[in-house]
């Protein structure tokens, strides 16, 4: 804990209440941190070179940043997958990302804009804006996270979950795309009180089971469509953070030595392939 300079003294809902009060004074903070400020000063200066996909790529320090902005820093490394993502853009509904039907992936490609008719807006303000603003909200869920894991997950939830609930293809692969992204799993798992065996059943049942349970809370369908209303959302994270075990410091896709690295530095001042909700998403 030492170095920690977000300041959430206890956890659970109260904490992740907390949190949001004070989210705007925490993002300044991780903003000062000198490797955030150093990495967000190579992109203003070097997206403007990214005319390409390829030129993009090239560049790991700048792909980096532009893919934690949208919660993708995992895909790091995977030149070729990436590249047919950015050059097919979004325009056409048959183009590679749409056919994922992974939001995320859906976002990076119209935001870089290279294979949109509009063009590529890496000159756009309004687009480095956007990837200053995501980028600075993933590393603050990092930072919390090497305190109380259990609050990580969900800042990430709160984040991800309206992109997935308004998505195209919520009603068919709502649920997938959860259970392909562990810490959704995680949360959506411990609200509706489901043990750890649960993710090694058959996909389809779990989705069954997954949608009985969502229906029985919100009514509906029972897809992930209900979390397009905030207190459906507010109300399956309170039921996560009332059920959690305490901050456990581990945890689904944490990196626990890059947070606590980054947390000391604010304190002193100074693989190939797809993802799993992709793998998931190819059989809906």
């Amino acid at each position: 804990m030492i170095g920690v300079p977000i300041s959430v003294p206890f956890g659970g809902v109260a904490g992740f209440s907390l949190l949001q009060k004070r989210m705007d004074d925490n993002l300044k903070l991780i903003g000062q941190a000198p490797q955030v400020t150093r990495e967000l000063d190579y992109f203003r200066q070097h997206i403007r070179d990214a005319a390409t996909p390829e030129a993009l790529l090239r560049d790991y320090r700048l792909t980096k940043v532009v893919l934690t902005a949208y919660g993708l820093q995992d895909e790091i490394g995977k030149t070729a997958f990436l590249k047919r993502i950015l050059s097919d853009g979004t325009d056409d509904p048959n183009s590679f990302a749409n056919r994922l039907r992974e939001p995320r992936f859906q976002a990076f490609a119209k935001g870089l804009g290279y294979g949109n008719i509009g063009g590529k807006r890496t000159l756009l303000t309004k687009f480095q804006n956007e990837v200053e603003a995501g980028y600075l909200r993933q590393t603050l869920e990092e930072a919390v996270g090497a305190s109380d894991n259990n609050l990580r997950l969900a800042l990430n939830f709160q984040r991800r979950i309206a992109t997935i609930a308004a998505g195209p293809s919520v009603e068919n692969a709502g649920w997938f795309q959860i259970m392909g992204e562990l810490p959704l799993r995680r949360v959506v798992e411990g609200a509706l009180g489901l043990p750890n065996s649960f993710a090694l059943i058959d996909i389809d049942r779990q989705r069954t089971i997954l949608t009985d349970r969502s229906r029985a809370l919100f009514g509906g369908t029972g897809s992930p469509a209900a979390f397009a209303k905030p207190e459906n959302a507010d109300e399956l994270l309170r039921r996560f953070l009332a059920l959690a075990p305490s901050a456990d410091g581990g945890g689904a896709a944490v990196s626990g030595s890059g947070a606590l690295t980054l947390l000391s530095a604010i304190a002193g001042g100074g693989a190939s392939g797809v993802s799993a909700a992709s793998l998931l998403l190819a059989r809906v």
